[in-house]
């Protein structure tokens, strides 16, 4: 990628990047070019490559963290009803399961 499609690119991207001089997003395209090169060298080895294997390294993408759930009290009341009534089948599937466990044991 040239100069001239990363700028459009990362105009595209984030808009403050069309209030950049040409000296900051030169700089930029300096940096994105040899991160690359380095991902690319360091991807090398493995079978599958991915643009972003530098990135994926870093990042632990299966780790999520919820600091808050904002419901209100009338769909959280709705939510909890709706699940005891879905946890009734379950109970009368184990109860079962229970009954015929325990009538075999008793038979030996």
């Amino acid at each position: 990628m040239d100069y001239r499609e990363y700028k459009i690119m990362m105009a595209e991207k984030d808009p403050a990047y069309k209030f950049m001089s040409d000296a900051e997003l030169l700089k930029k395209y300096e940096e994105y070019k040899s991160n690359t090169e380095k991902n690319k060298l360091d991807s090398s080895d493995s079978k599958i490559q991915y643009p972003y294997a530098k990135l994926s390294k870093n990042v632990n993408s299966n780790e999520v963290v919820i600091t808050n759930i904002d419901i209100p009290f009338g769909s959280m009341v709705k939510f909890i009803i709706k699940w005891s009534l879905a946890s009734i089948p379950a109970i009368v599937i184990l109860t079962i399961i229970y009954v015929v466990i325990l009538t075999i044991i008793a038979g030996l």
